[in-house]
């Protein structure tokens, strides 16, 4: 059942600030008329469908098809709270439980087949779809759609360390594993959400990847020392300074 507007989940680890509650933010005038087209015919207005056989036939295997359903479902979750309605909570629910129908016996819920998973956008896409569960964990309170994430996480995290494989030697090298370390965000959404200290540790390890040297980036990238000692960037991102 869905969790009304009055109605926050407990995490195991709590958050400092949250949102408002459900259906009691309005946007009026110019602004509030063009949110309100643009949630009509861009959120609600698109034809999910056509994104689940992606999923279901594991059909792109060198693209980024798969960021797709979750980049729209988050979006319908932050659409649906500003214009609550039932019959848009329903599709919400609906199309939660039909991503979750294509998730593999070991877990995988993407796009790519067998033989290319941790290949080009396999990472990235796999970021999105468990922003998009969570987030419909977060509005309806369903342990089946976290439990799902955590078995799209768990099948992702078990799958590189047993190749041997780190986060950011998979995709793009001009990018130098910055896209697919963005996985943080739903690793540490998922340890705030169930305590378990697997999601954390591994987000942090990726961290510890970008101070040592890889395939793309002999050097290392060292975005968070950077960051810290306050370096301004020189084209993608900053070399390190030592």
């Amino acid at each position: 059942e869905a969790a009304d507007s009055g109605t926050k989940l407990k995490h195991p680890v709590a958050d400092v600030l949250g949102l408002a509650p459900i259906g009691t933010v309005r946007v009026e005038g110019p602004l509030g008329k063009k949110l309100d087209l643009y949630l009509e015919h861009r959120v609600w207005g698109r034809d999910t469908d056509k994104i689940i056989p992606f999923f279901r036939n594991h059909s792109d295997n060198n693209d980024w098809r798969g960021e797709y359903w979750g980049k729209w479902f988050t979006a319908a979750v932050l659409a649906y709270a500003y214009q609550p309605t039932p019959e848009r909570l329903a599709r919400l629910q609906e199309n939660a439980r039909e991503i979750i129908k294509t998730q593999d016996a070991d877990g995988y819920l993407g796009t790519y087949d067998s033989q290319h998973r941790l290949t080009v956008w396999d990472v990235w896409c796999r970021k999105y779809v468990l922003l998009g569960l969570i987030a419909a964990f977060d509005l309806t309170g369903d342990q089946t759609v976290l439990e799902a994430a955590c078995r799209e996480a768990d099948n992702m995290i078990d799958e590189l360390e047993r190749k041997k494989i780190k986060v950011v030697e998979v995709g793009v090298d001009v990018l130098q594993g910055v896209a697919h370390s963005s996985i943080i965000e739903p690793l540490a959404l998922l340890y705030q959400r169930t305590g378990n200290t697997k999601y954390l540790k591994f987000a942090q390890s990726i961290i510890a990847q970008w101070n040592t040297p890889f395939k793309s980036a002999p050097d290392g990238i060292h975005l968070m020392d950077n960051a810290l000692a306050g370096l301004l960037t020189t084209g993608i991102f900053a070399t390190h300074a030592g």
